[in-house]
């Protein structure tokens, strides 16, 4: 029951506008078969300066359908911000 009323009472927040003075390199992830937060994902990029969009083999839930790929991308991003930054 918390989950669902934390869940509503956010349906209404939009950050959208603060996106564009982010700064830091952000990676974003989504599954191949994922079509509904692909077009999320690209969205974002689109407002997000430093952003990277990977798709990923997978589908909704990328941590189930895709773990080792996941955590490999994400650990390779890490060592990249590591090395430049």
């Amino acid at each position: 029951m918390q989950m669902k009323t934390l869940s509503t009472s956010m349906m209404d927040l939009d950050f959208s506008k603060q996106l564009k003075n982010l700064t830091c390199p952000v990676l974003i992830l989504v599954g191949s078969k994922d079509r509904i937060n692909q077009k999320a994902a690209r969205q974002l990029l689109s407002l997000v300066p430093q952003a990277r969009l990977l798709i990923l083999d997978g589908g909704h839930e990328l941590n189930r359908d895709n773990p080792d790929q996941l955590a490999g991308m994400i650990r390779f991003f890490r060592r990249e911000l590591l090395a430049h930054g």
